[in-house]
């Protein structure tokens, strides 16, 4: 996978933070060439030696063991600030965060958090989904012209490298029928579509979020990928509801391209 060559992994040391790590060393174990940054903010009663430690455990046993390089670090401050600095300071391809989904639960909050602020793919990863699979996954369109057709570029490495199967899904509110020339983005799909093995799709639903998930149930898919243009600069960018609402309740992998 050329693109993302550097993940970065917040850790709370909660169920779904450990989750999250066991998911990236499962694609760690498809590409040696990726590398882990386990990464925590630390909050005011906690103490640094002991976090660290805690983290060198996590990569010795998980990272080490198999041969994927890790680092630890440990910082300072305000959740989303610092790890906004970092992404860039530390030249982060792609965030993978732990959630468990639950109203007023600081994983959904910082979930939320980062999605909205951090500039770079996201890759969500619900509770209890820590064995990395990607046999299919499926790419939600919309109506919406593409702000940066880059997002797609990451998308195909990523469906590339792990020999996936796509599904280009558009959910027809209308329930008048939908084809792939309705799509403004048709070119532009095609031409990174052209080496995947990907397929179609246009379930009816008059609910957008209910039509995607519901299609992610019905045909076993294994990670489910949006473009929110949370932070689009041609066009009026998102306010992201439909993103923090697939991010609740999503019961596979959700990568966040934006």
């Amino acid at each position: 996978m050329n693109i993302v060559n550097n993940i970065l992994v917040p850790v709370d040391f909660s169920d779904s933070a450990t989750g999250a790590i066991k998911y990236v060393v499962g694609m760690a174990a498809f590409d040696t060439k990726l590398e882990c940054i386990l990464y925590h903010v630390l909050e005011e009663a906690e103490k640094r030696s002991e976090v660290e430690q805690n983290l060198m455990s996590i990569k010795e046993s998980l990272f080490d063991g198999k041969g994927i390089k890790c680092w630890v670090v440990v910082r300072n401050g305000d959740f989303l600030e610092k790890l906004i600095e970092d992404q860039i300071e530390l030249k982060v391809d792609l965030i993978v965060m732990g959630t468990t989904g639950h109203a007023n639960n600081r994983d959904e909050t910082h979930a939320a958090e980062l999605l909205q602020g951090a500039d770079c793919p996201a890759l969500i990863i619900p509770e209890g989904f820590d064995q990395f699979r990607l046999k299919k996954i499926a790419l939600a369109l919309d109506e919406n012209e593409f702000d940066n057709s880059f997002d797609l570029q990451v998308f195909h490495d990523f469906a590339k490298w792990y020999n996936a199967k796509v599904h280009l899904i558009k959910v027809d509110k209308t329930g008048q029928g939908g084809g792939v020339h309705e799509l403004k983005n048709e070119d532009t799909v095609e031409y990174y579509m052209e080496s995947l093995d990907y397929l179609y799709s246009f379930p009816k639903n008059e609910d957008i979020e209910k039509g995607i998930l519901d299609y992610v149930r019905e045909n076993d898919i294994d990670a489910l990928a949006i473009m929110p243009r949370t932070h689009a600069k041609k066009t009026r960018p998102s306010e992201g509801r439909l993103t923090k609402v697939l991010a609740k309740h999503s019961t596979v992998p959700l990568l966040v391209l934006d």
